[in-house]
């Protein structure tokens, strides 16, 4: 048949950093699979900006304005994981405190959004929450260079009245080696090559690196908020090395330190429209919403639990709805109290339970307002990067869950660009999902009886003839499997002959269609691929393309 297991094309991702030395960014580069580009200016066409922390720089500020998606540092040293896991909040990692402010909604909604709270005010602290022009602190703060937020500016948009230079504090500067006599541990979680570099700059520079924490330990060096929490001030970002060596400096480490949060989504079950009476103060309650970690859509559908109006006065719609119409003081108090206020006090007219709400109950969905099960879970191949930023947009938009893997993650559903071999879809099709075209994310939906089926491939007339083997077998799979409930290769244990860049795919493959793969000498299959070299102990063997063949017969 001539099939191979193909490797997805793989359009290029544009990555901007802020905050990352030239030593690091030169060992990621190291190890950077092609397709992922770092770039030095932050533009439109950049896809992500990477850092370690919320570092309101100018390419920071400017990234949340364009919003382009931040990301931590981390994901370049692994760019086969999902972006997802590595998305960082607005102040993610950041740190700050107020004064003479009583209002705890301020303090929360910074909180909500990655910051952490604390009680002094040093060189180190990142923002001040204050309405005072005039005071010590405020003096400090200009001294320092430290941004003052007022109370009534904390729920806009505009970023930039965080913003903060990066500013290396030297302890002392160019005098003998920069870690004599410093005792650091770092993470054994680290990847390899950075934990490596980090290890020799450390020992080059006069420091020690031991392997368990104790009372002599200074530094604990991570990425992550990990589980150190119990060791409090001596766990720093793994930055601090890096500048330090750049600097040629001993740096005060402060800006490093790295605050324990823990963050929680106070209505992460609520999926909410805001009443055109609140147009002109849609943008702090849009914020105050999404902080506070509710889902909200631009129009009010079938998946809608909350409309928030101005007052009773001004909403004259029908009185009884499938959704609770609350007034916007129910937010304030969510907010000011960190929890789910009950809605009872700030309702409007009668919620009644009608069908959806009745169907979600019977489902057991935990997210209040999802027309669909929480075991969709969808992924994508042969999709151009606009294409993909587009359909993870209305799959958010709509609350479905997705997968940007490189590998099959047992999606449900696959949005395919182009007709291809790759894993994905192999092993979506092993397991009878959906294998839907890209049409599909202009009319995607909220409805909870959405037809899927218009938008499978399926074979017509301009399906050219070497694809229609492949097409022709998506639906006949979805069907097979769900009559069966037996995937494509139900029991099948198969004996693999392959060279090594290809023998880790068909693994995959052949073990996500229910078979499995054995070195021993019992087996059911024996396959050997067209360019594998060495000898083969057995008479009865099939060419890979047996696989090929049973898929797509």
């Amino acid at each position: 048949m001539g099939f191979e297991i193909q490797s997805t094309f793989k359009a290029n991702v544009f990555v901007c950093t802020t905050g990352i030395s030239k030593d690091e960014k030169e060992l990621i580069k190291s190890q950077l699979p092609k397709h992922v580009i770092l770039e030095d200016v932050l533009s439109i066409s950049t896809n992500y900006l990477a850092t370690y922390k919320a570092l309101m720089t100018e390419k920071y500020v400017q990234a949340l304005k364009w919003n382009i998606r931040i990301l931590h540092i981390g994901w370049l040293y692994n760019t086969d994981e999902s972006t997802k896991k590595y998305e960082m909040a607005p102040f993610e990692g950041s740190n700050f405190t107020i004064s003479e402010i009583s209002d705890d909604s301020l303090v929360n909604y910074h909180c909500l959004l990655g910051a952490s709270f604390t009680e002094n005010l040093t060189v180190s602290t990142d923002f001040v929450v204050t309405n005072l022009k005039s005071s010590d602190k405020a003096e400090f703060c200009e001294k320092h260079g430290i941004p003052i937020i007022t109370s009534e500016s904390v729920f806009g948009s505009d970023y930039s009245i965080y913003r903060k230079e990066p500013h290396f504090k030297a302890i002392e500067t160019g005098s003998g080696l920069a870690f004599d006599e410093k005792v650091f541990f770092l993470d054994p979680r680290l990847p390899k090559i950075l934990f490596n570099r980090l290890r020799r700059l450390i020992i080059s520079n006069g420091g020690t690196r031991v392997s368990t924490i104790d009372r002599d330990v200074d530094f604990i060096m991570t990425q992550s908020y990990g589980d150190f929490e119990k060791h409090g001030g001596k766990v720093y970002h793994y930055q601090y090395v890096f500048d330090c060596i750049e600097t040629n400096a001993v740096l005060f480490p402060g800006p490093y330190r790295v605050y324990f949060k823990k963050s929680r989504a106070v209505l992460g079950d609520a999926v909410c429209c805001i009443d055109k009476s609140l147009e002109e103060q849609r943008v702090p309650v849009f914020n105050k919403l999404r902080a506070l970690g509710a889902i909200v859509k631009e129009d009010v559908d079938v998946s809608c639990t909350h409309l928030i109006v101005k007052d009773r006065s001004e909403y004259r719609e029908n009185r009884r709805t499938p959704y609770k119409v609350v007034l916007l003081p129910w937010i304030d108090q969510c907010l000011h109290l960190l929890k789910h206020v009950k809605e009872d006090k700030y309702s409007i007219g009668v919620e009644i339970p009608g069908f959806f709400l009745e169907s979600r109950q019977n489902r057991g969905i935990k997210r209040a307002g999802a027309p669909v099960p929480r075991s969709m879970l969808f992924q994508f191949t042969g999709l151009s990067m606009s294409l993909k930023k587009k359909a993870i947009e209305k799959l958010e938009k709509l609350n479905l869950k997705y997968s940007d893997a490189d590998r099959y993650e047992k999606c449900t559903h696959l949005i395919m660009g182009t007709v291809c071999t790759s894993e994905k879809l192999l092993s979506c099709l092993c397991n009878g999902g959906w294998v839907l075209r890209p049409d599909l994310i202009d009319r995607l939906d909220s409805t909870p009886n959405f037809d899927f089926s218009e938008y499978e491939w399926t074979v017509d007339e301009n399906t050219p003839e070497k694809e229609r083997k492949i097409v022709a077998s998506i639906r006949k799979w979805r069907e097979r499997v769900a009559a069966t409930g037996k995937p494509a290769f139900h029991r099948w244990i198969v004996r693999l002959y392959c060279d090594d860049q290809k023998r880790k795919s068909y693994i995959r493959v052949i073990e996500s269609g229910g078979g499995m793969v054995t070195e021993g000498d019992e087996y059911t299959h024996c396959f050997v691929s067209k360019t594998y070299k060495g000898e083969v102990p057995t008479e009865k063997r099939y060419s890979t393309d047996y696989i090929f063949s049973h898929l797509f017969r």
